[in-house]
């Protein structure tokens, strides 16, 4: 990795949606329920939301969101037909839509990361927000999504493991001229730990966070059910410590987006007016106006 020159792609070369990788150090972190209560939450509020299940041997988004799918990455990337890669989507009943995963962990070799990259770029050109679930640690392909990411929710729990991992993980990412895409998220932040939420931050050396109650018996149900805990428990802590975070990480960058487009287009329109001004100027010389008391004037 230390001899790869890598590039950081701004929000406008991926095209208008914001792209976002779910990530972690391990397994176990809930990063799947994570993916799918955010996409659920997102849908809510009436973003389009596409999620990629980037855990390519063993991904389990679509069984989170009780999806079925005829197509997968596979046949997508068999076909090699991006330009046409909502036709391989699954639809959820929140207009989610999800590229699954292969069904066979050997069918993963298939999937070049160029070909993720490509994805996900196209993807991004019509959605609001591109979830994309990867694989925990740091193979070659999730460097590569994370690359092109706006941001990056760095997905653990308050275990000691998974904390002494989170922060060998987060080392790395700023290594590589990433850190500042990352937003940690402490899943299951009530659980019994040795280690408390600030003490988290200090070991993993991060500003803020984000922390997730502990929803045992209900994420678990959940997450059997296909039926993603947000959209029957919109009082639920849990429900509202993630909407926090979307409006603190997601739509505060969608609303810049949208922003720096209208300034965009405002400073397109007059530049474009300008360069006609000598053609107005002289249409106005040439035009005959009256005056109110009937005389005339140029």
């Amino acid at each position: 990795m230390a001899n790869r020159a890598y590039k950081k792609q701004s929000g406008e070369e991926q095209g208008k949606g914001k792209v976002i990788v779910v990530c972690s150090a391990v397994g176990g972190t809930g990063r799947t329920s994570v993916t799918v209560n955010l996409a659920a939450l997102l849908a809510k509020r009436n973003l389009k939301v596409d999620i990629i299940d980037g855990n390519l041997q063993f991904g389990d988004t679509a069984m989170a969101l009780d999806l079925q799918p005829f197509y997968t990455l596979k046949e997508l990337a068999e076909r090699n037909d991006i330009s046409n890669a909502r036709d391989y989507a699954v639809r959820h009943e929140t207009g989610i839509q999800l590229i699954a995963s292969p069904t066979r962990p050997e069918f993963a070799e298939l999937i070049s990361t160029s070909f993720l990259a490509s994805l996900t770029k196209e993807l991004s050109e019509e959605a609001n927000v591109v979830l994309v679930d990867a694989q925990p640690g740091l193979p070659e392909y999730n460097i590569e999504l994370m690359e092109q990411a706006d941001s990056l929710f760095v997905v653990t729990t308050a275990g000691m493991a998974a904390v002494k991992n989170t922060k060998i993980f987060i080392e790395t990412l700023e290594a590589l001229g990433l850190k500042e895409k990352a937003h940690l998220l402490v899943n299951k932040a009530t659980a019994p730990s040795v280690i408390k939420g600030k003490e988290i931050m200090e070991l993993v050396v991060v500003d803020m966070a984000c922390f997730l109650p502990e929803e045992r018996k209900r994420m678990s149900q959940s997450m059997d059910l296909g039926r993603p805990l947000v959209l029957d428990e919109p009082q639920r802590k849990y429900t509202k410590e993630l909407g926090r975070m979307i409006d603190e990480q997601i739509f505060s960058q969608i609303n810049e987006t949208r922003k720096s487009t209208s300034r965009g287009f405002v400073r397109k329109v007059d530049e474009k007016l300008r360069g006609t001004g000598g053609k107005r100027r002289e249409l106005i010389s040439k035009t005959t106006i009256k005056e109110p008391d009937g005389s005339e004037s140029n």
